[in-house]
């Protein structure tokens, strides 16, 4: 009896703590540019008070790699109105699950890459209509006070995050069902005690 407690305890640590944190993974303006084999152009830092470019890539991608060279090609001009926070999808699948709460939160229909977002604002592919309304984006994000930008990846990690409780709490009831008839045919095949007389 005690080994069947002993591999039930074995089974449900081994369950709850493989489904306990998502990883995704950002990479800034300069690690993303070097995965892309781009070298940057010109000084570039990070502040806090740069507008967040939020970039849904695939590695290799040639749509996201012509977003990223434009996006380098700015950089001396307006690099210190934004920073770049990359989710490469086709290899991490919690960044691609990220993307698709970020779809879900904007209710826009963006199932390939690059999708990008500023604000509010998404662009879907890169082309050559991208760059005067991303900049437009960006200037008007920019403009707003820091406390009134709007964050799609707060909004969509909420979601994710309440999804995945809903998740582990059905995963939890059905988990208890087969330890509950476990433990009730293991009281019911125990061998009833002889009284001695």
């Amino acid at each position: 009896m005690k080994k069947i407690f002993l591999i039930i305890a074995v089974f449900l640590s081994i369950f709850f703590t493989s489904n306990v944190y998502a990883k995704t993974e950002a990479l800034d303006l300069k690690k993303t540019l070097e995965a892309e084999d781009i070298k940057l152009k010109g000084d570039y830092s990070e502040s806090d008070n740069q507008v967040v470019i939020y970039l849904f890539r695939g590695q290799g991608c040639s749509h996201c790699k012509d977003f990223l060279e434009y996006l380098n090609g700015i950089v001396e001009k307006q690099g210190k109105m934004f920073k770049l926070r990359s989710y490469e999808v086709w290899n991490n699948s919690d960044n691609n699950e990220l993307k698709e709460k970020v779809v879900e939160t904007l209710k826009i229909d963006a199932t390939g890459v690059p999708l990008i977002v500023v604000g509010n604002d998404s662009f879907y592919g890169f082309d050559d209509s991208t760059p005067k309304k991303l900049e437009k984006a960006l200037k008007s994000e920019y403009e707003k006070k820091k406390s009134e930008r709007y964050d799609v990846i707060k909004d969509a990690s909420e979601l994710q995050k309440k999804e995945e409780k809903s998740k582990k709490s059905n995963s939890a009831i059905i988990l208890l069902i087969p330890i509950v008839l476990i433990a009730i045919i293991i009281f019911l095949s125990r061998e009833p005690k002889q009284n001695k007389a």
